[in-house]
Formats: structure tokens, C-alpha cells, sequence
């Protein structure tokens, strides 16, 4: 578990699986693909489990298909009705993948080989796919079509470059360029067809059926190094990508600049690509995540999006810890497998920050609360949001809690400071306890009872029972705010913290005190301090989060520090050190703990996956690793 890079447990975009058509994003988001029209804002999230992790996209010119290419199988999806219309399987390890302009082939690049398919509709069989051809061609990286489908040309890792005529099914020109090969065209050129090709040099090199010749350099500016490239439509202009995060469009014939552009965030790993209008550049920055239109006419950005990974807030285990459940302000779930390092679905139904995610006893059974107003229960089986419950005046929701039998689900609203309670069966709201002054900031349902334990910054821990007429049971008064609660497993011990640097740990039954110490903490917000105490190790340990940004392992019988684990730095490529805020921890049933946390330098958050006995910190952004 703890030598997985932290980039494949969360799930990134996968290397060019962008596309821009018809004023539509596709973008893959872990497992799924996520369309955005950018007039609108609507959005369409196309699942993708069955293939696993993507690795390229591509739309069909008549906007009607959408090619999904994972590993080792592809789908073609029915853009109109957002439903799979093909899914084939492949022996291979797939590299790219291209439509052909009139979408009557498909071209597919493996390690060894590109094969041509032949893509015809019926009415009845409906989408059917036929081998055109296929050339012994390694590592292919890049392909382009001619704009009647007649020729097709292929970059290779090795600077090898070939021209292919269609019809004739042969390899009619080869030739090798200095350096690696950024963007291709291939046009008509009268019936002999002619490949264009951008390298790394700087260089637009022409081949057609009579040889090689070099057209002209690109005038780059000194000192930045050419990361990315695409022809227009016509290969008229190109677009060229720098390592200094400047964008620029040049003349073919002459490879003078007409305009530039930069982003705010340099990226290592940029992409471009014109849209088949030519209109727009899409500007992909896989690192950090940056996505951006670039109309390059009137030289300005007329749309941008971040990757979702940037602002996730609230995270979880399943209670059998297969899984990693995860929100963000923007609303957005994702769920990845843990054993395999997979996202295996993502969940766009909220339109409010995610303020808590929380397992029922069922590991396919999630609920998610945010300030939008709802509570929406998942069933990763069948991949949909089988019940929402509402607040009734439209209260957002800050925390949740279920009982054992995954029946009663409270949540606690933000402004009116009352547990709402709603039977999962039916969604109906069935009680609303009223009592707290201040924002609730933990919530939790003792097992194996009807009880409900709350905190606030109104001082008090409150125990409630929602099936008794009495309501509240018992109260426990705090010398300031709570910040933090947690419950035991046993539903025997509550620990709470205060604002003031103490922490109490409780006996549920008599609310008389068990243990009693300080710890070190400062002012936090409620959205930052929800989760900062955990029982783990059959509650025998009690973790506890300071301001110092340290973790504190406590035995809990003796109230006696065990371990105090640093997490305030970590050295970024170029070895600055960068502090970060910790914003929630939570725990897997063997112990493993995850955090989120926030750069005080950077808007990318940072995770943590640490054990009790094996203390590592592996950091999301920037890709670093260091053992305490």
C-alpha cells in the first residue's frame, strides 16, 4: 500500500485524453469521461469502468461518435444518446488512437503494429468494425489522415516517419527526422499525398512521394525549450507550446510568430491541439492540471477548468477499506479502488461544496452531504444516487451520520445549527432536533442503539435518541468550543477537543470522564476542523491533529504520547520547502490513515497515506515521497 505513487490511488488524466469539438470538452475524469459545453456550462459524465484507465479520446467530425481508448479496449459511444454502442477488447496494449475526417476508419497504434479498421453501421447489428490493414509499424505515437481519407501518416518514438496510401494499403515514403517528431498533417497533395512534420528541433519537414526537404525553423524565444505542437487544419499555422508556459501561433512558411499567449501556471508536461474549425487552441496542462480555449484571433482565453483533483475537501474509507471515497467544492464524488488504484466512478449530482462522505455498514453503500441542501445515498453497484434527502427549507448540510442499520440518517444543517433525521428507506424527513446555538462540527450514531452524539461550538457535546420522545439524554459541557469529536468503535468512548487545547475522552453510558489532556491547537474554521481526532487499533489509539501540523498517537488507557508524527514540510523538485495545512484525517479499519491537505503556497491539495508502524508521507502535488 505504501509504495504506490499517490497519483494512481487518486486518479489523474491520463496523457492526451482531452478533446475539443462542436463546442464540447471531453475530458477523462478517473474512469469516466466528463463532456462540458462551454456556452452552458451543462455537463454529461460518459462511464467508462469497463475499460479501465484511459489513455486517449477522440470524436468523430460528425460529432456523432465518441472513441474512449483505455490499455487494452476501446467503446464507442452515441454522443446524442450518451449511451456505448461498441466495446471491443484487444489482445494488445493500445498507444493511440484516431478517427478518419468522414469517420469511416479507425486507426489504432500498438507497440508493434497500426491497423486501419473499417467502420460500417447497420440497422440491425449496428456498429461494426472490419481490419482495413495492418503495417508492422513500433511505437507509434502520433497519426494524422489526409481530409478524403486516402492518406494517413504515423510518427514513431524512433523519429521514423511514414506515409500510407489508404486505398492501396501500402507504405508509399518513409523518412527519419532529427529529434522527435510534435505534430503531423498529411494532405492529398494531387493524388501523391504529402506528410508535413514538426520536431523537436524546431523543424517543418515535407515528404512526399520524391523525398525529405525541410521548409523552414521556428523562431522560438531563447532559452525555453519546445515541449508540444499541431498544424491547423490546412497546415498553414502551427501552434508550439514552451517550457516557459508561452503558446505561440507561427507561419508554416516562414515560422514567424503571429501571436502568443502564457498561463498563469508553467506546466512540464503541455499539450495543444486546434479544434477542426481552427478557431480555438485547446491548451492542456496535465501539470498542474490546467485546461484552457485559447482563441487565438482575438488573443484571449474564453474558457478555463481546472482538474477536479485541485479542490477535493472531504474524503473516506469504506468501512472494509477496498475503497477511497472523495468530494471537492465543486461538488464533484470520485470513488477509487484501493487494491488496484483505480477510479471507479465518479458522481456529478451535487451542485454545493461536499461537506462530509460517510460508509453505511453496506461496503457498496455510500452518502454524501453537502451545502447545496441534500444528502445523496450511492450504490456503487449500479453506479447511480438511489435516494437524496433534502433539507426542508434549503439549509446546507456540514455533517452526516447512519445508525448500524443503515435506516436512520441525520445530517446537520449550517445556518440553523439542527440535526435533521430521515429514514434512508423511505427519504422522508422523520424528526428535527433542536438545541444547539452554534455550528455542529461532528456527528456519529453510537452502534447497536438510537443514539446520536453531536458537538459545537456552542460548548457542549449533546446525546440525543431518535426513536425516544425525550429527545436529548444527556449533555456535556466544555470549558470552550469544540472543534473536534470522535466516537469509538464500541460506541463506549466519545474523545472531544476544544478550542482552548484539550481533549476529553468521555464514558458514553454516564458521561462521567475517562482521560483528560492538552493538546496544541489554534482558531480553525468548520470547514477546516471536522476531522481531527480518530480511534484506531480497536480503540485502543487516539490520533489526535494539532496546529503545529502534527499528529499525536495516544494510548488511550493511559493518556500517554506514543508517537508525534511531523507533516508541515516537504522539498518540491526544484527544493523549496512548502508548508501545508492539514484539513481532515480519517481511518481505515487496519489503521491507515488518509489526510488532506492545502498548500500555503499553491492552490493543489496535498494527501497523505501514513500507517501507525510504518510512518510515510507521500504528497500528490508536487510528485515527492519521504519517510518520518
Amino acid at each position: 500500500m505504501l509504495s504506490y505513487e499517490l497519483a494512481n490511488i487518486i486518479g489523474t488524466c491520463g496523457d492526451g485524453a482531452a478533446v475539443f469539438s462542436a463546442g464540447v470538452l471531453y475530458r477523462n475524469v478517473g474512469s469516466h469521461v466528463k463532456a462540458t459545453r462551454i456556452v452552458s456550462g451543462e455537463t454529461v459524465v460518459y462511464s467508462c469502468e469497463r475499460i479501465g484507465r484511459i489513455i486517449k479520446l477522440d470524436v468523430s467530425r460528425c460529432n456523432y461518435l465518441l472513441l474512449v481508448a483505455a490499455e487494452n479496449a476501446l467503446t464507442l459511444f452515441d454522443v446524442q444518446k450518451q449511451v456505448p454502442v461498441k466495446h471491443i477488447t484487444c489482445k494488445r496494449e493500445i498507444r493511440t488512437v484516431r478517427f478518419s475526417p468522414s469517420t469511416k476508419y479507425i486507426a489504432l497504434g500498438f507497440d508493434a503494429s497500426v491497423e486501419l479498421w473499417n467502420l460500417n453501421s447497420l440497422e440491425k447489428e449496428g456498429l461494426r468494425l472490419e481490419l482495413q490493414s495492418r503495417h508492422a509499424i513500433g511505437s507509434a505515437n502520433r497519426f494524422a489522415w489526409s481530409c478524403d481519407d486516402a492518406w494517413f501518416g504515423v510518427t514513431s518514438t524512433d523519429g521514423v516517419c511514414r506515409l500510407i496510401n489508404n486505398s492501396k494499403k501500402y507504405i508509399s515514403n518513409t523518412a527519419t527526422i532529427d529529434g522527435r517528431s510534435l505534430a503531423i498533417h498529411v494532405s492529398n497533395n494531387g493524388g501523391s499525398g504529402e506528410l508535413k512534420i514538426f520536431s523537436a528541433d524546431s523543424s517543418i519537414m515535407l515528404c512526399c512521394t520524391n523525398g525529405c526537404a525541410r521548409v523552414c525553423r521556428i523562431n522560438v524565444s531563447e532559452g525555453s525549450n519546445i515541449l508540444c505542437a499541431d498544424f491547423n487544419d490546412d497546415a498553414s499555422t502551427l501552434c508550439v507550446g514552451t517550457s516557459t508556459g508561452s503558446f505561440g501561433l507561427y507561419d508554416c512558411k516562414g515560422g514567424n510568430l503571429i501571436v502568443e499567449t502564457s498561463l498563469s501556471l508553467p506546466s512540464s508536461k503541455p499539450n495543444c491541439t486546434f479544434d477542426p474549425c481552427g478557431e480555438l487552441v485547446m491548451l492542456d496542462c496535465r501539470m498542474p492540471n490546467q485546461m484552457c480555449l485559447w482563441d487565438w484571433k482575438a488573443n484571449g482565453i474564453v474558457y478555463e477548468q481546472y482538474d477536479e483533483l485541485i479542490d477535493m475537501t472531504m474524503a473516506n474509507f469504506s468501512l472494509n477499506g477496498n475503497m477511497l471515497i472523495a468530494g471537492s467544492s465543486s461538488g464533484l464524488v470520485k470513488v477509487w479502488s484501493v487494491s488496484d488504484s483505480s477510479c471507479v466512478a465518479s458522481f456529478a449530482e451535487h451542485k454545493g461544496q461536499i461537506m462530509d462522505v460517510i460508509c453505511s455498514s453496506r461496503d457498496d453503500v455510500f452518502i454524501t452531504a453537502s451545502l447545496d441542501g441534500t444528502a445523496r445515498a450511492y450504490d456503487l453497484n449500479k453506479f447511480k444516487n438511489f435516494r437524496t434527502l433534502t433539507s426542508p427549507n434549503g439549509d446546507g448540510l456540514v455533517r452526516l451520520a447512519v445508525d448500524s442499520s443503515d435506516d436512520i440518517v441525520c445530517g446537520a444543517t449550517e445556518n440553523g445549527h439542527n440535526i435533521l433525521v430521515w429514514s434512508m428507506l423511505s427519504g422522508q424527513l422523520l424528526d428535527i432536533l433542536v438545541g444547539h446555538e452554534a455550528p455542529i462540527v461532528s456527528l456519529q450514531v453510537c452502534k447497536m442503539s438510537t443514539r446520536v452524539v453531536s458537538c459545537s461550538w456552542d460548548k457542549t457535546a449533546r446525546m440525543w435518541d431518535v426513536q425516544n420522545s425525550k429527545k436529548q439524554v444527556e449533555s456535556y459541557t466544555h470549558s470552550s468550543e469544540l472543534i473536534s469529536a470522535s466516537l469509538s468503535s464500541n460506541g463506549k468512548l466519545l474523545a472531544t477537543a476544544t478550542r482552548n487545547g484539550h481533549i476529553n475522552i468521555w464514558h458514553v453510558q454516564d458521561g462521567s470522564t475517562y482521560r483528560s489532556f492538552d493538546f496544541n491547537v489554534a482558531a480553525l474554521s468548520i470547514s477546516s476542523c471536522s476531522s481531527l481526532l480518530h480511534f484506531m487499533y480497536n480503540d485502543s489509539i487516539l490520533v489526535a491533529l494539532d496546529s503545529n501540523h502534527t499528529l499525536g498517537l495516544y494510548d488511550v488507557s493511559t493518556a500517554s504520547l506514543i508517537k508525534r508524527v511531523e507533516l508541515i514540510t516537504c522539498e518540491d523538485e526544484d527544493g523549496v520547502t512548502k508548508t501545508h495545512q492539514v484539513r481532515s484525517i480519517c481511518c481505515e479499519k487496519d489503521g491507515l490513515l488518509l489526510g488532506i491537505l492545502g498548500p500555503n503556497t499553491a492552490p493543489s491539495p496535498v494527501f497523505i497515506l501514513l500507517s501507525y508502524k510504518d510512518v510515510t508521507l507521500l504528497l500528490l502535488r508536487p510528485q515527492c515521497s519521504s519517510t518520518v
